[in-house]
């Protein structure tokens, strides 16, 4: 969409690039997305910001506006903020926002400051039938790591089949495992604790989402049911927030901002 390859060797070395050039973190700012889509450095001094990356900064820039992409550190609603919060506002950024899509003038701090989700990035990509850049989504690759059913992942107690069973005993009294994990204690390893943790609290946030769709992603993650019965509470916030993102209503998916810090 925003570019166009002139050979298919090109093409073809680009494919290539992609498998070396694989960036899978979950958050990038507008300006690193744009300078690497086109396979620029976003960490050098650019007199003159490119013309190919200032057109898709401008773009992001105006979609973020307009709630077609959802953008994690600027906020849309008109509501207070607290004032070490302001920056999260779209109304702190507004002549900003206007000068960047306009193309009046581009801030490279607001570049800077716009962060956008790995998922909410292809989401718009495919709203706009645009191929989704390939550092960031290489062709061929999972969108999420993935391994055999019955595998642990390696740093999560992979080596416990190779535990004696006074290893085994002494790992499941401390971490207050019961009866439902002989599977482990014999070596008969099939679902991993995270998988069905996960698994538990894709169901759960799908069936409250069907019955209120005003429900936030937060509030989902905090609710009793997938912290305690769904076993939430032994993960940190943005692993539970991976399950159960793609199950939010378009709506919950696309409000960004922080909220409001309280007050002692």
């Amino acid at each position: 969409m925003f570019c166009t390859l002139g050979t298919g060797k090109l093409r073809h070395d680009i494919s290539i690039l992609s498998y070396f050039m694989a960036l899978l973190i979950n958050q990038l700012s507008v300006w690193d997305i744009s300078f690497r889509w086109f396979g620029y450095d976003p960490r050098k001094i650019y007199l003159r910001i490119p013309i190919e990356v200032e057109d898709l900064a401008r773009t992001l820039i105006h979609a973020i506006h307009k709630a077609e992409l959802g953008c994690e550190t600027v906020s849309l609603e008109k509501k207070e903020f607290e004032e070490d919060m302001k920056s999260f506002s779209f109304y702190y950024w507004v002549d900003d926002f206007f000068s960047t899509a306009s193309g009046t003038y581009v801030s490279r701090k607001l570049l800077k400051w716009a962060i956008v989700s790995r998922y909410d990035l292809l989401d718009w990509c495919k709203r706009m039938n645009a191929q989704p850049p390939h550092f960031w989504f290489p062709e061929g690759w999972n969108l999420e790591y993935s391994i055999e059913e019955g595998e642990l992942k390696p740093g999560h107690g992979y080596r416990i089949k190779f535990w004696t069973e006074e290893q085994r005993n002494a790992y499941f009294e401390e971490f207050g495992e019961d009866d439902q994990d002989e599977d482990l204690r014999t070596n008969n390893v099939k679902l991993r604790k995270s998988q069905e943790a996960k698994v538990a609290c894709r169901q759960v946030a799908g069936s409250i989402w069907k019955q209120d769709k005003t429900r936030t992603i937060a509030s989902i993650i905090n609710d009793p049911i997938l912290q305690e019965l769904c076993g939430a509470k032994y993960y940190d916030v943005e692993t539970v927030r991976g399950w159960i993102n793609d199950l939010a209503p378009d709506e919950i998916r696309n409000h960004r901002g922080r909220p409001k810090k309280n007050k002692d």
